[in-house]
């Protein structure tokens, strides 16, 4: 076992002794020994591991052989399973001042609250106050712990900001006298999180603006020539720079871009800046340098003014692109809309199909599906999908990616499903090589499809797991698995400044909301807007494609999952109705008792729903 993932281990059991045992003294010991392991010179892990030295773990305790046993072994089986029942979340809320165990198990059991953005939430809406073992006061400072973590690293998840943004615009529109407004800066570049929210206005002079936020209960914070900034309470940094008309579409562009970008593009244009001129709109400014058009979203200073001097900007995909999305939760887990209501969602958003893919039995915590269970999600699958032909339910897993990279359920039950997304939700903290190691064994998985929000980030709240990117990429290029854009406003995973390497080596991608309440459906189109970041285009995300081609994608990629065999995995097995066209045979072999196909098969569609052509 490496020394991180020991490290990690430790907590987790420190975790587990606490919310699953209630035995606080061996909770104490365990944080102990992982205090001690961490603090320890790497050189001394190092010799311990050769055979030369002591296991630098130094603590009176009659846990200390079972300690050495673990660090040595690595952890059972039976550790493993406790300890993938805890929400990977959980360990945020016994760090903040006022949660105990007690109190962190009665949130998690009776209110499904495991992350730090659920109880702020909760906070917020004054739910906290209301459960027994809490009161106004606990609530209040709970909320001003999160606040402040939130506040020290400065940022803003994007959805928050761009609902503060909306409502301060509706008021300054409506003032007289301002006359253009439009966002600038982070919020324009789509950046995931934001510093502040920055605009643009047209306006006789500051104190004009300034005098409607301030009216509204705004504190000024620095006025300095045009430019001035306010904050109101728990919200981002407003900035605003008031220009004259004739200079709006120049500072937009100044204000808009990364200063790389603005560097970069300035130099082309030195000599038409300084005589004083004055585009009339962003177009200008870029066909004036000789060089295309530049989305918002690119301007970072990555390379993208040398492509659109070559002709060699992207055609970036566009929310109306996507056909329909993957990876939906319902109340079958920790979702909270049924099957059909995400399929009306899905209907009213004009999508042609959706894929439903709530947790595996290992998420306990979220009430994850066996194969039982499976099986009976199936058949609610099909009722829903003949009262709702329009749109085609792919039914598929969310599978939980063990600790040595084996999926949470037998092939056999995944070879019945159309699709597998294979996530990590446990032991995030494992070192670089032994993660990599597990998620490239997952994604070598014949089983699997789509590997889930792959680097396991919480924006604000959780960094992400430490990978090869390259080494990843190329596995899933070759075993063809897509690498999923999560659109969570808490994920945004893949990260944007990735999507580029990942494309370059022949992934392709899914962009899904991870849908666990039917808002999630409604935030897609802002999460594309970040996706386009990484140069995007339609061609390289899989849902942009018709239900067709998705029906044979998903029915070819099932051919590829079977049970195990001594001599290897045999391609052949795979089972139930092929689309129209494709041979029958290619697939073939028995289902596990109880597992039905989900959906309806492309052969029995009704003739005017195949008329519609896909």
């Amino acid at each position: 076992m490496e020394r991180a993932e020991a490290i990690e281990t430790l907590r987790q059991m420190a975790i587990a002794a606490e919310l699953l045992d209630e035995e606080l003294e061996r909770a104490a010991a365990l944080r102990e020994a992982g205090a001690a392991l961490a603090a320890a010179p790497p050189g001394d892990w190092d010799a311990w591991r050769r055979g030369q030295g002591p296991l630098p773990v130094s603590i009176a305790s009659p846990l200390a052989e079972e300690i050495g046993l673990l660090v040595e072994a690595g952890p059972s089986a039976q550790l493993v399973g406790r300890l993938l029942s805890i929400p990977p979340g959980i360990a945020d809320l016994l760090d903040l001042e006022g949660l105990d165990g007690e109190r962190v198990r009665r949130l998690w059991h009776e209110a499904g609250i495991v992350t730090l953005q659920q109880l702020r939430r909760a906070a917020l809406r004054g739910q906290l106050a209301e459960r027994p073992g809490f009161d106004a006061d606990l609530q209040e400072r709970l909320l001003g712990q999160i606040l402040r973590r939130r506040r020290a690293l400065g940022r803003w998840l994007r959805p928050a900001a761009l609902e503060v943004a909306a409502r301060r615009e509706e008021r300054l529109r409506a003032t007289r006298g301002i006359g253009r407004l439009e966002r600038a800066g982070e919020l324009r570049r789509a950046l995931e999180t934001v510093e502040r929210i920055v605009w643009v206005a047209e306006a006789a002079d500051c104190e004009q603006v300034a005098g409607r936020l301030v009216a509204e209960g705004a504190e000024p914070l620095d006025a300095a020539g045009d430019r001035l900034e306010l904050r109101f309470p728990d919200e981002p940094p407003l900035e605003i720079v008031v220009v004259e008309p004739e200079r709006f579409c120049a500072r937009l562009f100044l204000e808009t871009g990364a200063p790389a970008h603005a560097r970069d593009l300035l130099g082309r244009l030195a000599p038409a800046w300084e005589e004083g001129w004055l585009p009339r709109t962003e177009e200008e400014i870029y066909a004036r340098a000789g060089l295309a058009w530049v989305p918002p979203e690119l301007r970072e200073g990555r390379g993208e003014i040398a492509a659109a001097g070559e002709g060699a900007l992207p055609a970036l995909i566009e929310p109306a692109d996507l056909q329909g999305v993957f990876h939906l939760h319902t109340t079958w887990s920790d979702g909270r809309a049924t099957i059909a209501e995400q399929v009306e969602a899905a209907r009213r958003l004009g999508w042609r199909y959706i894929g439903i893919a709530d947790h595996s039995q290992a998420a306990f915590y979220a009430r994850g599906l066996d194969a039982a269970r499976l099986a009976a999600q199936a058949k609610e699958i099909a009722r829903v999908q003949a009262a709702i032909p329009e749109v085609r339910i792919f039914h598929g897993v969310e599978c939980d990616i063990q600790p040595d990279g084996a999926l949470d359920l037998d092939p056999g039950v995944l070879a019945r499903l159309d699709f597998v997304i294979v996530s990590v939700h446990s032991f995030m903290q494992l070192g670089l090589e032994p993660m990599t190691a597990r998620v490239v064994r997952a994604i070598e998985n014949p089983c699997a499809t789509i590997l889930g929000h792959p680097s396991g980030r919480l924006l604000l709240e959780r960094e992400a797991c430490r990978l090869d990117w390259p080494a990843l990429f190329a596995a899933a290029a070759a075993a063809g698995v897509l690498i999923e854009f999560n659109t969570s406003p808490q994920r945004m995973d893949l990260d944007w400044r990735l999507i580029r390497a990942a494309t370059a080596a022949g992934v392709r991608l899914a962009i899904d909301p991870d849908a666990h309440q039917l808002e999630m459906l409604d935030g897609v189109a802002a999460g594309v807007a970040t996706a386009r970041k990484g140069w995007l285009t339609k061609e390289q995300v899989l849902n942009t494609a018709p239900r067709r081609e998705i029906e044979e994608f998903l029915h070819a990629r099932r051919c590829r999952c079977s049970s195990p065999a001594p001599a290897g995995i045999e391609p052949s097995r795979c089972s139930g109705p092929a689309p129209a066209g494709v041979e029958p045979s290619r697939c073939s072999g028995p289902a596990p008792a109880g597992i039905e196909p989900s959906g309806t098969p492309p052969s029995r569609r009704p003739d005017a729903e195949r008329a519609a052509g896909d």
